[in-house]
């Protein structure tokens, strides 16, 4: 057993080393380790050998195995076994607990009984006066005894100690029997009770006088349609109404929570959109900005500029290409600025629409432009531009730390098939 566990260890080292040369995030490579040791370290101390001595045939020692306690579960050992020359063999032996001897069962039995007197009568005062439930149990607490019980009267008391209604006013005599059962030996237990009807107070009893004055009530004329209910109980006036139905309250709940539920799919659906939007708003940016600087370089004016990204996208798009969000903007600028929307409004707009704060700054930049001038802005637009790819520089790298994450379950996948390939060839030959 050693040597495999020691295989195992070999084989996690192994790919230890291995991922770390190879895997980017070593944080995530040394959990997975950690998580992995963890588990190796607490089978290793499990298989370590807790031995069965081996016994030659000149020697008159007995191979012995320790029994259970009393009342408890067999248990089950796996030893080898070899006779004389033969190959071990593996075999799985059922250890009984040990047994009990007949002077303990009888002391078990006396034991019981006597708590039995007490235990059974539950909340009654004495085996003369029984008109609460009786706790007629199957077992003891911290008794190896086992009970099952029956009454002479079982439609007054049933086998559980549960008193009837029908026990008349003067009280009945029940006779209790108990089986006491222990390892095949058995004994009974016979207690004869007077029972009377159940004691109740308050709010039950009040209930079930109500029920008893209603069928009172009515058993003078069962044949009439109507069903009639007592307007008087010991002196005091009742006063009767129906329960209202709530089925169309709970439909129309259930309703509101329905919609209430696809109003927030529905939320959630525009939150992923709007984001998604955003996403790829910003990575088209540093795209556009460079474009603004190379056709304002080649002399251009900033509406020239926007006008023929709106065209090039345009073509492109009837191409076959992807429907781009910042672009769909632009040449929705261009024709505002074509129906005779101002440049600068035009400009404003675009920012208010994009949402971003990067296109809010750009498109400030060029309202500006058309105040001051275009003196300066190519250089701003190259500023701009550097800082744009910088920014997209840092999301690809937050991107993909966050891809490295999700990579945990296929590592943890990789190195379960590692153990698998180095382990499973040991256990073979150690059976074979």
């Amino acid at each position: 057993m050693l040597w495999i566990c020691l295989t195992a260890w070999a084989g996690l080292f192994i790919w230890y080393f291995r991922m770390r040369k190879k895997a980017e995030d070593h944080k995530l490579v040394r959990r997975i380790f950690c998580l992995a040791a963890t588990g190796f370290i607490a089978g290793t101390a499990l298989c370590l050998p807790i031995g069965v001595r081996k016994v030659s045939g000149d020697e008159k020692a007995e191979l012995q195995l320790e029994r259970g306690a009393l009342g408890s579960q067999p248990t089950e050992e796996k030893l080898e076994v070899s006779v004389g020359n033969q190959k071990p063999e593996r075999i799985t032996l059922s250890v009984p607990a040990r047994a009990y001897s007949a002077e303990e069962i009888e002391e078990a039995f006396s034991a019981a009984i006597e708590a039995l007197d007490e235990i059974i009568l539950g909340e009654n005062l004495s085996f003369h006066t029984v008109n609460r439930n009786m706790d007629l149990v199957t077992e003891i607490p911290g008794s190896p005894v086992a009970l099952s019980w029956e009454t002479d009267r079982p439609l007054l008391i049933d086998s559980r100690g549960l008193l009837s209604d029908e026990i008349p006013e003067e009280g009945v005599e029940v006779t209790l029997k108990a089986e006491l059962e222990l390892q095949g030996e058995t004994t009974e237990y016979i207690r004869k009770v007077q029972v009377y009807p159940p004691e109740i107070k308050g709010r039950d009893a009040v209930l079930r006088a109500l029920k008893k004055a209603v069928e009172k009530e009515n058993e003078a004329h069962p044949e009439e349609t109507a069903y009639y209910l007592p307007e008087t109980l010991n002196g005091e006036t009742v006063t009767w109404s129906k329960v209202p139905d709530l089925t169309g309250l709970e439909l129309m709940a259930l309703a509101a929570a329905a919609g209430a539920v696809c109003w927030a799919a529905k939320g959630r659906e525009e939150e992923k959109a709007r984001q998604k939007r955003e996403e790829q708003m910003l990575r088209d940016y540093p795209e556009i900005v460079s474009k603004m600087v190379l056709l304002l370089g080649a002399g251009l004016g900033m509406r020239k500029v926007l006008e023929r990204i709106a065209v090039d996208y345009r073509k492109n798009l009837a191409l076959g290409g992807q429907k781009r969000f910042a672009y769909e903007e632009i040449v929705f600028t261009c024709q505002e600025m074509e129906n005779g929307v101002s440049e600068q409004e035009a400009y404003q707009r675009m920012g208010m629409r994009m949402g971003t704060g990067a296109y809010r700054s750009l498109a400030v930049l060029l309202a500006q432009n058309l105040k001051k001038g275009s003196k300066g802005l190519l250089e701003l637009l190259k500023q701009e531009s550097q800082e744009a790819f910088e920014e997209r520089r840092r999301q690809a790298k937050t991107t993909g730390e966050k891809a490295s994450t999700k990579l945990l379950l296929p590592m943890g996948m990789m190195l379960a098939v590692v153990l698998v390939i180095l382990t499973v060839p040991a256990f073979l030959s150690f059976y074979a």
